[in-house]
């Protein structure tokens, strides 16, 4: 990915509706980055600039009545020139006021981005789930309108961090169909289909007032960079966040080789210089991605590849049509399985596998690699899943630190010598005798699925080996949270309907 280097060869202008506070940083840092600022919050001046600009920001940091009506015309003059819309919804936890105008923005007009630390955020979301069940969002918004929603403390434009900023941002973008980035010491970012967590950053970061303002101020000019794709604003504005905490990075240790120490008066001005000096390759090197997992994602847990087909004239044909029948009909993870007789090795196994990915990325579903710690780590996949007798899941953690890693255990005496700790999720079975792997072990029955859930009652489980519609209930009611299939799908004749029964099963 060339994000930066295409950002200063655009050099795109960044329209500024911004607070007062930090109208001088935010210019000057987006002058580093390689893009062109203009502040200015006169309509009439706006009408002008706007046809040449290619990305808008809106931060409601210093807002005023008159602001707010500015605001609106703002972003509907962008939404007439195609222009993307970055919103800051600064502080909207605060009060009904400034979440009323955020709201606003949202519901009446085109947001391309949305970012906002957690409890503005969770706000937002909040009150979107109490409108939409005909509530007043003025009297709701301070109860957790569902669950599902974290709830997160606020004392206005500060949050408290929050444990899945990456689920979060998956509720925002789907509740308002808009691109969100939730910002803290972990970023989350998502479409409401592909989500990913950012790791890094600097501690130091929060103690400079107007990091989060001129982030909003970076990812615009990363969406709006005319270099980029079309249809690559998820992957433009991953890759501007990843740089700006990377900043933070570069910047504290700059710091610490300059002054010896990181303190924040040096660390504004070094941050200005990491912005300046930061590459594609400084980026591609150092960025911390993580997929958030949910045990849920275990519900109906596919995994195949071409030799399960080998049957078929055109194995590589057959499985992809499986798969994305597969996906299309429901399944929450899939895993590729390309190993024993039949299967397909070097350019071939590597062209596969980029054609599953593809898909699984259009439907939003985790890709989990089995036991190919190589291809996992070329394609950047989800997560790994290893078995006993493979490479080590100390050396897997090591070498894939933000990635989901899912263990096979047999029995509770296995669990007991297995580096459990280091996995998401561990796969328990065979449950039943099964065909798809030759070298499966004796099958433990639902009681052995029961037998390791006794000794962790908390670690994610999914059940595997011989497992069918008919018998998932059972298997889920002995402790398993869902359920791993190969020939249940594979051979199924009609796919849909079978992903579709092991969905209703609880």
């Amino acid at each position: 990915m060339t994000y930066v280097a295409a950002l200063r060869a655009t050099n795109p202008l960044v329209i500024c509706l911004t607070n007062d506070v930090v109208k001088n940083f935010t210019a000057n840092g987006l002058l580093a980055i390689g893009a062109s600022p203009a502040m200015s919050s006169c309509i009439e001046d706006l009408r002008d600039l706007l046809p040449y600009a290619q990305a808008l920001l809106v931060n409601i940091g210093t807002i005023n009545p008159e602001l707010a009506t500015t605001y609106k015309k703002a972003v509907a003059l962008a939404n007439e020139l195609n222009v993307p819309v970055v919103l800051d919804p600064v502080a909207c936890s605060a009060g009904s006021f400034r979440r009323d105008i955020a709201l606003d923005l949202l519901l009446q007009h085109k947001i391309t981005l949305l970012r906002g630390n957690a409890g503005e955020i969770a706000s937002l979301v909040q009150a979107k789930y109490a409108l939409d069940n005909g509530g007043n969002h003025k009297e709701a918004v301070s109860e957790t309108a569902t669950n599902e929603v974290a709830t997160v403390n606020s004392k206005g434009v500060d949050s408290a961090s929050i444990a899945t900023p990456g689920t979060l941002a998956a509720q925002c973008a789907q509740a308002f169909d808009v691109l969100t980035v939730v910002t803290g010491p972990i970023d989350g970012i998502s479409d409401g289909i592909t989500t990913e967590e950012i790791v890094n950053g600097s501690s130091m970061m929060p103690l400079v007032v107007g990091t989060g303002c001129l982030l909003g101020g970076v990812l615009a000019a990363f969406i709006g960079s005319k270099a980029s794709a079309p249809n690559d604003l998820y992957n433009s504005a991953l890759w501007g966040l990843t740089a700006f905490s990377l900043a933070g990075e570069m910047a504290a240790k700059a710091c610490e080789t300059l002054y010896q120490h990181v303190e924040p008066g040096s660390f504004q001005t070094e941050f200005i210089n990491a912005l300046y000096r930061l590459t594609d390759e400084d980026v591609n090197k150092g960025k911390q991605w993580k997929r958030p997992f949910n045990r849920e994602e275990l519900s109906v847990y596919f995994i195949c590849g071409t030799q399960d087909f080998k049957e078929s004239d055109n194995p590589v044909r057959a499985a992809l049509d499986c798969i994305e029948t597969a996906l299309q009909a429901g399944i929450t993870m899939f895993q590729l399985r390309e190993k024993g007789a039949g299967s397909l090795e070097g350019e071939a196994k590597l062209e596969f596998a980029q054609q599953v990915q593809a898909l699984c990325k259009t439907y939003g579903v985790p890709l989990i690699m089995n036991d190919d710690m190589d291809l996992a780590e070329t394609l950047n996949v989800d997560g790994v899943h290893i078995g006993q007798d493979d490479e080590p899941i100390e050396a897997v953690r090591q070498r894939f630190p933000n990635k989901i890693i899912g263990l096979s255990i047999h029995s509770p005496e296995e669990y007991a010598h297995s580096r459990v700790d280091l996995a998401d999720y561990i796969g328990v079975g065979p449950v039943y005798g099964t065909q798809s792997k030759g070298d499966a072990k004796a099958p433990i029955g639902p009681a052995g699925i029961q037998a390791v859930r006794e000794v962790d009652g908390q670690i994610p489980i999914v059940a595997i080996g011989g497992i069918t519609v008919d018998t998932a209930a059972t298997i889920r009611a002995h402790g398993a949270d869902g359920v791993s299939v190969i020939s249940a799908i594979t051979k199924a004749n009609n796919v849909t309907e079978v992903v579709k029964q092991f969905k209703n099963i609880k």
